[in-house]
């Protein structure tokens, strides 16, 4: 084979070129598969972090809670004891004993607290859980203190985190104020939370490595971390992008940033509660996106490459077929025994040809039907089920459009066998319209049946008088609007012992300059006027040539913009 493809004859120019648009659309349909997967995945870790982050949200508003109502169940032990009488009541209630003995136990119930303390109005802690007092301590220096101290602060407060005083681990604190009767201001009781309590329960939540849960308070401090991060403990993000651009306008919201902690690229969902002033964030990075959409995309890709090949095979095959057809064609006109013999010459190719062409493609056909049934098994993913059924579906257009050009070859080579006998031309226009009515109801176009009086049948090969039927009320199924109308029609013709039938449609009609070359082979007036594009182009030619090898005839008359009409003359059966 010549494989100088400028020396190639037209047609199969064409074929190779529509071939490679056809690679072209594969590899730009995968693309936007890829892009598609890409997205998916991106709002699936989305409901992951957003469905986490309503877990955390309520663990932490449950542990504060919890720690809140101790502060509040001490502060009434203190007004049942008579200790917030003055100063003096609030410290010799605190050094007694059992007041001890009390905030231990209650310290104890309640695994999210570190610590219990009892502060007076200095700052100095008369007693704490930690054991009694050796050297004095004094709170003077926390935030929590100050708030209290400087204002008029009422109900619970989040103090930043630091390191407790015995320099074991980090805390952060929930603070109340005690006063006296006449609210003057008297001391603090104090509740220490471990960081480790929220680490070890985002740590049994079992993330993803690139996965990160975060504790805040309202304003951006930081209180926990996990995985954590020693130097941002404690650190202020109220300038972050998740604070400035989420919670400075609503109480929930999830976006794309770089972290503020470990700059790296993150999907993070935050949340403000309304309880309390606290807010959490959860995010994953691009990694953890990344890893489940790789190894689906290496799949999708992996397809494509398989139809791809698949499509350049049968494109570069059927190319030169029509090469090798027009050369030895041309050869016909040579001599009469050497247009014979290469008319024997290309009978068989053909026949070798259609063998070697279809054999595979019916395998393809057919073992992708078996593994779209799934009748040896699940396939594993729904996905893959998808891509067979699309293999399955290409694969049978591929071998309609090679059964459309092996035809058009038999044709021009005079080796299509006809049997010729009576054909009732009223059942066979019935049964072409049962065919095709799926297509007409999908685009909601009539279809109409009309018959004259009298006896209708026609000589003919009962296959191909069906191939002309299908074939053209599928051209005027494809060229007609919807809720459009087509009649076939069965009629005397004008030249005495034939019939006609006749297909005419309402659709968009073909320019007069197209009309003289409409039905040739590999022809189509596609987008000039209709704005479709399918097909290879030989319907029309296939059914002239067989109504000609019939002893008949196909005109077709149309007019823009109000429709096509085709007459197709076959010989009428003689009594």
């Amino acid at each position: 084979m010549n494989l100088s493809f400028p020396n190639w004859p037209k047609p199969a120019r064409s074929l190779i070129a529509g071939g490679l648009l056809l690679v072209v659309g594969v590899f730009a349909f995968t693309g936007w598969v890829l892009w598609a997967t890409h997205q998916q995945r991106i709002q699936e870790t989305y409901n992951t972090i957003e469905n986490l982050n309503v877990a955390v949200s309520e663990q932490a508003g449950q542990a504060i809670r919890a720690t809140d109502l101790i502060l509040l169940s001490v502060m009434d032990s203190l007004r049942q004891s008579g200790a917030i009488k003055s100063p003096l009541t609030l410290e010799r209630v605190a050094r007694q004993s059992s007041f001890f003995n009390s905030l231990t136990e209650t310290r104890t119930a309640a695994p999210q607290i570190d610590a219990l303390a009892l502060t007076d109005a200095s700052g100095d802690v008369l007693v704490t859980t930690r054991g009694f007092l050796f050297q004095p301590i004094s709170v003077t220096d926390r935030d929590y203190y100050k708030a209290f101290k400087d204002t008029a602060l009422e109900g619970l407060y989040i103090g930043a985190p630091s390191k407790t005083r015995g320099g074991r681990d980090w805390a952060f604190f929930l603070v109340r104020r005690v006063d006296d009767a006449e609210g003057r201001f008297l001391g603090l009781v104090i509740a220490s939370i471990s960081l480790r309590y929220f680490e070890d329960f985002y740590r049994a939540l079992q993330i993803e490595k690139s996965g990160s849960l975060a504790l805040m308070r309202r304003d951006g401090v930081l209180l926990a971390r996990y995985p954590r991060v020693e130097a941002s403990i404690g650190s202020s993000l109220a300038n972050s992008a998740p604070f400035r651009d989420v919670l400075g306008r609503s109480n929930f919201g999830t976006l794309e940033v770089s972290s503020a902690i470990d700059g790296r690229p993150r999907y993070m969902a935050i949340s403000a509660r309304e309880d309390y002033p606290i807010a959490v964030a959860v995010s994953f990075d691009n990694d953890y996106v990344k890893a489940g959409w790789s190894r689906m995309a290496a799949g999708i890709v992996a397809v494509a490459l398989v139809l791809t090949g698949m499509i350049v095979v049968l494109f570069w095959a059927l190319a030169g077929l029509v090469q090798r057809q027009a050369k030895q064609a041309a050869a016909l006109g040579d001599a009469i025994m050497r247009a014979e013999s290469a008319n024997r010459s290309k009978s068989a190719f053909l026949a070798t040809m259609s063998h070697e062409l279809r054999t595979p493609l019916n395998a393809i056909i057919g073992f992708s039907e078996l593994m779209s049934g799934q009748v040896f098994g699940p396939l594993g993913n729904q996905r893959y089920l998808g891509y067979v059924q699309d293999i399955h579906r290409s694969g049978a257009h591929l071998l309609s459009l090679i059964n459309d050009v092996l035809d058009m070859s038999r044709l021009e080579a005079k080796a299509m066998r006809l049997d010729l006998e009576p054909i009732d031309l009223k059942a066979a226009v019935s049964d072409a319209c049962e065919l095709v009515s799926s297509l007409s109801a999908q685009k909601q176009i009539s279809l109409n049946e009309v018959f004259a009086e009298g006896k209708q049948t026609v000589i003919g090969d009962r296959r191909a008088i069906h191939q002309i039927l299908t074939n053209l009320l599928s051209n005027a199924i494809k060229f007609t609007d919807a809720d459009g109308e087509i009649t076939i029609a069965v009629s005397p013709a004008a030249m005495s012992g034939f019939l006609d039938v006749t297909v005419t449609d309402n659709g968009c009609g073909i320019p007069d300059e197209y009309l003289a070359d409409i039905g040739k082979p590999f022809v189509q007036v596609r987008d000039a006027y209709s704005g479709v594009a399918s097909g290879t182009g030989l319907g029309l030619a296939i059914s002239r040539s067989i109504a000609q090898e019939m002893g008949g005839a196909l005109v077709i008359k149309s007019k823009q913009g109000e429709g096509t009409t085709v007459i197709v003359s076959l010989p009428q059966a003689t009594l």
